[in-house]
């Protein structure tokens, strides 16, 4: 009846806000373990960082959407590139995270989100290219808790893009819309994916 669907309904829901509640704890608690562990304080290429964003946004004409709180930070990169380290990467990966989400006007994203985003794919690369070589080197702790803490977190984005009734959950529609949705008008295919993957959250949320 419509009240058992209601109740099977809500507890996949809270399941699956737990589960991306915890996972997200866990990338936190990765990110605060990498902040605290030796190894910040190695310098990355500050200059190529600088002149691959400044490039970038050149070819895609979009220097001038750029806020102008992170050109000077590029400038100033740029000019003091030996101050750019580990740790400072990591500060300007969530400086951007905020502009970003700033950007965003009535849920649509602007030229300046565009214009972030740009610089936030050429430091996730640069980060990238950098983790992996101290990682492999070894004798870098901060790398590692870094690297786990991106591993974490792409993990969970995938399993999020992969989960439609996640994401609205996340975006807080109510469980009796979310079974209308996605488990009476959902297709074949995304249901038994759901399923799956609310099996490996909490096997209990399918059996109510």
């Amino acid at each position: 009846n419509a009240a058992d669907q209601y109740a099977a309904a809500q507890s996949a829901s809270d399941a699956l806000s737990l589960f991306d509640r915890q996972a997200k704890d866990q990338v936190k608690e990765l990110y605060q373990g990498a902040m605290k562990a030796p190894g910040n304080n190695v310098v990355l290429d500050g200059r190529g960082f600088a002149n691959d964003a400044i490039t970038k946004l050149d070819e895609q004409y979009a220097m001038s959407s750029l806020p102008p709180s992170v050109s000077k930070i590029i400038k100033d990169i740029e000019k003091n590139p030996q101050a750019f380290t580990l740790g400072k990467s990591e500060e300007l990966i969530k400086i951007l995270n905020r502009e970003y989400k700033a950007s965003i006007q009535n849920g649509q994203p602007s030229s300046s989100t565009y214009a972030i985003g740009l610089v936030r794919d050429v430091l996730n690369n640069r980060q990238d290219e950098a983790l992996q070589g101290m990682v492999v080197s070894g004798n870098n702790n901060a790398a590692q808790w870094y690297q786990a803490a991106r591993t974490a977190y792409k993990n969970h984005a995938q399993v999020v893009e992969k989960i439609p009734i996640l994401k609205d959950t996340l975006k807080g529609v109510e469980p009796d819309k979310l079974f209308q949705k996605h488990i009476l008008n959902g297709n074949a295919a995304e249901l038994t994916e759901t399923i799956k993957e609310l099996g490996d959250i909490d096997p209990t949320s399918i059996y109510n």
